[in-house]
């Protein structure tokens, strides 16, 4: 739980970067995010370190810390995701999001994806991201976290897992 606490507290800080109405302090949310893997295998190796001297870490129990930590982590982005966006926000993430499809550019890709043609309209667009309101936010940022965690975790378990050498069953 601890480390799924740092973790969170870590995508936390990226997130509100990202949101940040400074686009100076939005430069830096992109290397945090790509950071996120490399602060999991960190974390992976912490607890790898720590559990050593207990015995064993197979792969099932250093996937389950991981799991436990992206979902932990999980949690806590999205308790400030909302708390962000029910009090904080004001209507900015959905201003920002109308602006981009203002851009001549996003209606370029508008018209070149055909999207009347499937009954989608540009107003249609607008209208869905002006219903977005912050659960439905926080809902799909858990969502994202839990697939991505899946896979995260599989791979993050690599490096949390231990192997007895021969001198040490000796």
């Amino acid at each position: 739980m601890q480390s799924g606490m740092i973790f969170g507290i870590f995508w936390c800080i990226s997130f509100l970067l990202l949101v940040s109405n400074n686009p100076a302090l939005r430069v830096f949310a992109s290397p945090l995010i790509l950071a996120t893997p490399f602060v999991g295998f960190i974390l992976a190796h912490k607890f790898k370190r720590d559990v050593r001297n207990d015995g064993d870490v197979s792969y099932f129990r250093a996937f389950h810390f991981c799991i436990l930590l992206y979902l932990y982590a999980t949690a806590i982005l999205a308790i400030v995701a909302y708390f962000y966006f029910r009090f904080f926000d004001h209507g900015e993430f959905v201003q920002r999001n109308l602006e981009v499809l203002a851009l001549p550019e996003t209606k370029a890709l508008f018209e070149n994806a055909r999207m009347e043609e499937n009954g989608i309209t540009m107003s249609d667009l607008e209208a869905a991201i002006k219903s977005i309101n912050p659960i439905t936010v926080t809902a799909s940022i858990i969502n994202v976290n839990v697939l991505l965690s899946i896979p995260m975790a599989l791979i993050t378990a690599f490096i949390a897992m231990t192997k007895r050498t021969k001198k040490e069953i000796l």
